[in-house]
């Protein structure tokens, strides 16, 4: 499938900040399930200083701002050529080690008390299909009920946030069971509409998780089932500390406030 994406995020700040530098992870990888046609990203004010691939494989662009400002603009136009299935990937010993691992984000103790709720044994793959599943049915999605620093036990109490608060119980989960799981990072049409034409506020965040003899495969805990040619991946790490789609440094004292908007649609050409 040909996607047509076009991703804004905007920043401003009060009082205006003296200058600024920010790392963006912003756009598509190039992989075995997707090709990237075309990538152009726009920011206002600042110019983007250099571009490089993290350790993760993500590419990073870093844009610094030179001057004072109370607002940073940043826009990505790219057009994506996507299609379904695994990203044919060996497993080396230091990934199986490291995508097993808990983090802060991640914490195992927290999965395994919610284990008997979900009461699947967790070492075949039918349980990992069944557990993404049970975290949609479980758990309501409700943009504004969790930040980005809201830890693993809040979700789990109030049942309510949004898509990396999902891919982040599906990974404690998984990996308290022993399957090695990464978070993901990209853009993703969910809804139900037969034609793609799909607006969004931010980002959306799901699961890979390896399955020796197929390779990594995404799994969605927001819609509770399997990735789809409508889903962009940007990067895949440990979680979301390692793709976060926008962190800077400001000098100087200020309030931010934040707004993004997602248009992706289905390209003909």
């Amino acid at each position: 499938m040909l996607l047509d994406l076009v991703y804004e995020t905007e920043y401003h700040y009060a009082p205006a900040v003296p200058h600024g530098v920010s790392a963006l992870r912003l756009r598509p990888r190039a992989d075995a399930r997707q090709r990237v046609r075309t990538a152009e990203l726009h920011v206002d004010p600042g110019a983007v200083r250099t571009t490089f691939r993290d350790g993760w494989g993500t590419l990073v662009d870093l844009v610094g701002i030179a001057t004072s400002h109370d607002r940073a603009a940043y826009r990505l136009h790219a057009v994506v050529e996507t299609g379904a299935g695994a990203a044919e990937e060996p497993l080396g010993p230091d990934a199986r080690y490291l995508f097993r691992q808990p983090t802060g984000r991640t914490p195992l103790a927290s999965a395994r008390r919610l284990l008997p709720e979900i009461g699947l044994a967790g070492g075949a793959w039918a349980d990992v299909e069944a557990v993404i599943a049970w975290i949609a049915a479980q758990f309501e999605h409700q943009p504004g009920e969790t930040d980005v620093d809201s830890p693993l036990p809040v979700l789990i109490e109030t049942r309510r946030g949004v898509c990396q608060d999902f891919a982040h119980l599906a990974l404690a989960v998984l990996r308290a069971w022993g399957w090695p799981a990464r978070y993901v990072s990209g853009y993703a049409f969910t809804g139900d509409q037969g034609g793609l034409v799909m607006e969004a506020e931010a980002m959306h965040a799901w699961v890979d998780v390896y399955l020796p003899g197929h390779g990594w495969l995404g799994l969605d805990p927001t819609s509770g089932g399997a990735i789809s040619e409508r889903y962009v991946v940007v990067g895949s790490a440990r979680d979301y500390d390692d793709l976060a789609p926008v962190r800077g440094v400001l000098r100087g004292e200020t309030k931010q406030a934040h707004r993004s908007r997602l248009r992706l649609e289905h390209s003909e050409q």
